[in-house]
């Protein structure tokens, strides 16, 4: 599980991409990667989107959100905005996300396909991340600006959490103690003896591969809201 940023740009009559949770199988030849790959395509549609190299071909295609049944039937829905023409001669960012089978790819910053894949004989849990250039007209692929951040994955965070786990009678030998409250005032005022204050409160939340969730937060009576360090709520309500 991991989240993988590079920048890159194409020239020449061909297409590229980014292989990702693949296997080198040189059977098929030298260079020859199996596995997902995040397409950099002239084509519109395909630019961003996410190929089975050597399986299953197209997943989706970009603007949409695909559900593979564990049958590999598909079920699609579009996502919001406009599939345009991008100039590949320009640098442009390319962005895979990978928790368990949910995958997302984004390019500069824009999600192009949001897939949960369900046919778990077919989907790729691990493997090589490769640089493709494809076989055919000349051409010229760059990259640069590659980051790559790992994800703990689903087993090692169930495992962190057996760990936590108190045994029941261990728990009963101390007396629960009442909780007190530590009151977070803002003061807007400047009172030096009462100055603004923050709090940060922190949980590590596993999906387990659930593809989408709903998040739901109550304070009293501002606060902002983070996931993966990017701001996803505000709220300054009672």
């Amino acid at each position: 599980d991991f989240e993988f940023r590079c920048e890159f740009r194409l020239e020449g009559d061909n297409n590229s991409g980014v292989q990702y949770r693949s296997r080198h199988d040189e059977s098929k030849g030298e260079f020859v990667c199996v596995g997902y790959q995040a397409d950099i395509h002239g084509n519109a549609e395909y630019t961003g989107m996410l190929y089975d190299e050597k399986g299953r071909g197209i997943l989706a295609k970009r603007g949409e959100k695909v559900v593979v049944g564990a049958d590999g039937k598909k079920t699609v829905t579009k996502l919001d905005g406009d599939v345009k023409p991008l100039d590949l001669t320009q640098w442009h960012e390319l962005t895979i996300i990978a928790r368990g089978n949910h995958l997302i790819h984004k390019v500069d910053g824009i999600v192009t396909v949001d897939i949960t894949d369900n046919q778990k004989e077919e989907a790729e849990t691990d493997g090589v991340i490769a640089f493709q250039v494809h076989r055919g007209n000349a051409m010229k692929a760059q990259f640069r600006n590659v980051r790559l951040k790992e994800f703990p994955v689903a087993a090692a965070a169930a495992d962190r959490q057996k760990k936590r786990m108190v045994p029941k009678k261990a728990a009963a030998k101390k007396k629960a103690e009442a909780p007190v409250a530590s009151w977070i005032w803002l003061n807007k005022n400047g009172n030096a003896d009462a100055p603004e204050k923050t709090v940060y409160f922190r949980k590590e939340i596993d999906s387990n591969g659930v593809g989408a969730a709903r998040l739901y937060a109550a304070c009293d009576d501002r606060m902002k809201i983070f996931v993966d360090g990017e701001q996803v709520a505000e709220s300054g309500s009672w």
